[in-house]
């Protein structure tokens, strides 16, 4: 529900907002299990620190190491972060509500 919803999207060095803030969350939550990443500063801004652990992780998962979090991308770190701790980031739950007609 974070990454953007049009089907070719990406993250990338200059976008800003809460797609990027949940991107940098789940970044440092699994930073601690991968000797290979670090922690990125909570920032929302796509930047030089959160684009060279993107890479990290896309080594993790073999996938292309551009530095750009596609959908493949996104996808591995919440498929990895649910593994790791079973939950959204930082307890989030997303609840969907369907509207019945004529509310």
């Amino acid at each position: 529900a974070f990454f953007p919803p049009e089907r070719d999207a990406v993250l990338k060095a200059g976008t800003k907002g809460s797609s990027v803030y949940v991107l940098q969350l789940m970044l440092n939550e699994i930073a601690p299990h991968y000797n290979q990443t670090t922690a990125v500063p909570l920032t929302g801004e796509y930047d030089a620190d959160t684009q060279s652990a993107v890479r990290r992780a896309q080594k993790i998962f073999q996938l292309p190491e551009t530095g750009i979090t596609d959908r493949a991308t996104w996808q591995a770190l919440t498929g990895l972060h649910n593994a790791l701790f079973g939950r959204t980031p930082l307890g989030w739950s997303i609840k969907e509500r369907r509207m019945e007609i004529g509310e």
